[in-house]
Order: C-alpha cells, then sequence, then structure tokens
C-alpha cells in the first residue's frame, strides 16, 4: 500500500465490474441477498470500504441509477464474512482476479 504510506488516496476507476461474465456476478449476489442493495451498490461500498480509496469514478446508466449509487455511502461496510468470501472466489479463479482483462 504506498499509496497510504504516502499520505496519498487512490482513485477506483469502475469499480462496479461490467465486464464480469453473469457467471461471475452471479457468485456475487450473496452481496445483495437479504440486504435491500443492489450488487452495484454493494461493489461500490466494498471499493469505498478501504482506507486506501480516496473517490470512485463509476459508470453510470442513468439518473436512477447514478441515485442509486449516491446512497452506497449511507449502506453499511462489508462484514469480515464478505470479505472471506470475497477472498475465497478470488482464489477459486471465477472470475474475480485482480488482473483480468475485458
Amino acid at each position: 500500500r504506498p499509496a497510504a504510506e504516502a499520505g496519498a488516496g487512490l482513485i477506483a476507476r469502475d469499480p462496479l465490474a461490467p465486464r464480469l461474465e453473469p457467471a461471475a456476478r452471479e457468485r456475487l449476489s450473496f452481496l445483495e441477498q437479504d440486504r435491500d442493495q443492489t450488487l452495484d451498490q454493494a461493489l461500490l461500498r466494498l471499493v469505498l470500504a478501504d482506507p486506501v480509496v480516496a473517490t470512485v469514478l463509476p459508470a453510470v446508466r442513468d439518473r436512477g441509477h447514478l441515485a442509486a449509487l449516491a446512497a452506497a455511502s449511507d449502506l453499511p461496510a462489508p462484514t469480515a464474512e464478505d470479505l472471506d468470501r470475497l477472498a475465497e472466489l478470488r482464489a477459486a479463479h471465477v472470475g474475480l482476479d485482480r488482473d483480468a482483462q475485458p
């Protein structure tokens, strides 16, 4: 985390993962189940929970989507269980690896 050590924040571009395969998006559905949030809101909140991230630049489809994304900052942060499950999915190579190409 060199940015944090330098006192700098990162800009997360396109945190909603629009290029994920439908099967990978389905595996992430636990982030929205029984939580009154969309997957896009959950993904945005996940990125915002990282203290190194200063801001995000998500792709916005329309005004309704913008309003939903703006509400994401008021949602609860991801739980430790969420983070563990995401790490397990990434380790299982289900399309969630950081180096995936579009």
